[in-house]
């Protein structure tokens, strides 16, 4: 899982170190899954810098103890690391947190890290890989936070690898926003996270696997979502980008039905292909 830093607006880009060098090779592990390890025994999901010092978020088998776990690592040079820092483990073997991706919230100072959530082939509210989130007073410690779903109206659950963003827009504590792999939906909390305040707007950005977000610094009411295409799709892989307003978008609230997701009509900004 090597590190790498861009050169001429990402036109080049200088390899530096693996960052989970020191531990060698994935184990030979078993996850009774569909799901088969990775060869490597890590997969990085995120990096963000905290405290003058860079923090990357990996996926890790290496661990005998745990299928998988989620874990990071910090530098202060891109060339020597700390040590391997857990951020989400479950004493269940065949659990298999995946895809790290955390964001601040500014006005309580915390910090929200999700990610999907898949055991065995159980599933949760229909969904095999539901999203979790936590919540923390440093993006280093997440280890000993709560695992929480997120439940939308007690009916269902986003599913798989999730993206979550902040803004200051919509209220004192501003709004979590949240994508999933399944659904053109974003996800939305206005109340620091609090676990009953979940929402599902629509958007016009189809669903796709490791779909992003993004809030514009100058413009914290316009929400980007690039996507490609989905993990199991027949399309072949388009990049494309919307860009709506997010208070309009949280005026026109998806409804849960028996049948799905009940939508109603909702004012959106524009959608391209990149």
């Amino acid at each position: 899982m090597g590190v790498c830093k861009p050169h001429r607006r990402g036109g080049e880009a200088e390899y530096y170190q693996r960052c989970d060098a020191s531990l060698g090779a994935v184990p030979n592990v078993s996850t009774e899954s569909s799901v088969p390890p990775v060869t490597s025994g890590t997969s990085l999901s995120s990096c963000r810098v905290y405290d003058h010092q860079l923090v990357c978020y990996y996926s890790d088998q290496r661990d005998p103890l745990h299928g998988q776990k989620l874990a990071h690592q910090t530098s202060t040079d891109l060339r020597t690391w700390g040590p391997v820092v857990n951020d989400v483990r479950y004493e269940e073997y065949l659990a298999r947190p995946g895809m790290t991706v955390i964001a601040h919230i500014k006005p309580i100072d915390k910090y929200i890290l999700v990610h999907e959530f898949p055991v065995g082939n159980s599933s949760s509210y229909g969904s095999n890989y539901p999203v979790y989130y936590r919540i923390a007073d440093s993006p280093l410690e997440f280890d000993s936070a709560e695992g929480i779903p997120i439940v939308i109206n007690n009916t269902y659950v986003p599913n798989a690898s999730p993206y979550v963003v902040w803004t200051p827009v919509g209220g004192e504590l501003g709004t979590i926003v949240v994508s999933d792999a399944d659904r053109s939906s974003v996800y939305t909390n206005k109340f620091g996270g609090d676990r009953d305040k979940w929402e599902a707007h629509r958007t016009p950005q189809g669903p796709a696997y490791s779909r992003a977000l993004h809030i514009f610094n100058k413009y914290p009411d316009h929400l980007a979502i690039i996507g490609g295409a989905t993990f199991d799709g027949p399309e072949a892989p388009k990049l494309s980008l919307s860009v709506v307003s997010l208070t309009d978008i949280v005026a026109d609230r998806c409804r849960a039905s028996s049948g799905g997701l009940e939508r109603r009509r909702a004012p959106f900004a524009s959608v391209g292909k990149v």
